[in-house]
Parts: structure tokens; sequence; C-alpha cells
């Protein structure tokens, strides 16, 4: 998945498998985004691996719920059509 800095994303406590119509959850803006990997090496055991690691800065714009849904398949993003929800509050 390639996420660019300028992309939307809805961000949501569920699994990927999880998400449904109706479901709500936070529309958010990268900011940053940094990838990294690190090696390392355990002598002890001669064993060796290495991490990657994805950092990404985000600005939360608002709230949303799913109103459509694209599955690209196994391994690939999930695309969701997401209607702005936006709440009125009254002073008084």
């Amino acid at each position: 998945m390639d996420i660019n800095i300028g992309d939307l994303l809805f961000i949501t406590a569920k699994s990927k498998e999880d998400i449904k119509r109706g479901d709500e959850g936070y529309i958010a803006r990268v900011r940053s985004k940094q990838i990294s990997a690190q090696r390392i090496v355990q002598f002890e055991i001669f064993e060796e691996h290495e991490t990657i690691v994805g950092r990404v800065q985000l600005e939360i714009m608002g709230n949303g719920r799913v109103i459509g849904i694209e599955d690209r398949g196994f391994g690939r993003e999930l695309i969701v059509q997401v209607r702005e929800r936006i709440e009125h509050y009254r002073a008084g």
C-alpha cells in the first residue's frame, strides 16, 4: 500500500475484514511519513533478521461514516467511501 503526504485515511479500531457500511471512524490527512529498516544480529545464536518500521504523522480532519466499500483483495488496501459526520451544537 502506497501512502503519500496529503492522502486522506479512514481510521477505525475495526479490522479490515470487519468494516461494513455504517461504521464510524476518523478522517485524517497524512502530514508526513518515514520508512526505515533495522538489521538485528544476535551472535549468541547466529541469527539475523531485518525489521521495517513505518511512521506516519496524521492530522485529524473530522469524523465519518462508511457509505461504500471496495475490497481490492488479500494483502491490498480497502477503499472506503466516507460521509463526513457534521455535528451541530447549540449554546444556550
